[in-house]
């Protein structure tokens, strides 16, 4: 039976109708508002992931380079009036572990006595630094850079006697969310195919140098 337009039961019918696709469309819309949402969290969690790990990269990179612009750079300039390296020392506990600083205090004092009796030098350039590995609490980074020796004459000026390439692997560990470095080697004796990026294709191998690990100064 077909509802008249002065029948009740199809007057009722009408407004249900309405409400249920005015409901209908509402949830559809918070549907929609909410899955919207939910792939902006997740892309900005991605994203904020990305920018701490790349964070990380370049903290252990500085670290790295930072320790060895420090531990390989002294002179008679820097000494106190003790005879000690303390600028040198305090510059480069900040930038180690404990266990390294104690192998890099044992090496520091046979320094000491060659740039005070020889009046011996060191200063150092990076070319390159990369990140080989890093996971939550340690690192590796491999630095590559030359190394210039000097020594005074005895007119007291300062004279070239060699310069030469390094490449080194450095160790880092995470204590109270800073990267320190806690080891340092040759990098042909860790890691014979590892080439940090931004250093030339065509760098050197590393001619033996002394450092701390090996107890024999840098």
């Amino acid at each position: 039976m077909t509802s008249s337009p002065h029948d009740p039961a199809g007057s009722a019918a009408a407004p249900r109708s309405a409400r249920f696709r005015a409901v209908l469309l509402v949830a559809l819309v918070v549907l929609l508002l909410c899955s919207a949402g939910a792939v902006v969290w997740l892309l900005a969690a991605r994203g904020g992931d990305a920018e701490d790990r790349q964070g990380q990269r370049d903290a252990v990179m500085s670290q790295a380079r930072q320790f060895m612009l420090r531990s390989y750079t002294y002179g008679p300039d820097d000494l106190d009036e003790a005879g000690r390296l303390a600028e040198n020392r305090a510059q480069v506990e900040e930038v180690v572990s404990d266990k390294f600083g104690a192998a890099y205090e044992e090496s520091i004092a046979a320094i000491e006595q060659l740039v005070k009796s020889q009046g011996v030098g060191q200063s150092a350039q990076v070319h390159g630094v990369g990140v080989q590995y890093l996971d939550g609490d340690s690192a590796r980074a491999l630095v590559a850079g030359e190394s210039t020796f000097t020594q005074r004459a005895e007119d007291g000026s300062t004279q070239d006697v060699q310069t030469q390439t390094f490449r080194m692997v450095v160790d880092l560990v995470k204590v109270d969310g800073a990267w320190l470095v806690d080891d340092s080697n040759i990098a042909s004796a860790a890691s014979p195919d590892a080439e940090p990026s931004g250093s030339p294709a065509d760098t050197p191998a590393l001619s033996p140098t002394p450092s701390p690990t090996d107890g024999a100064g840098r």
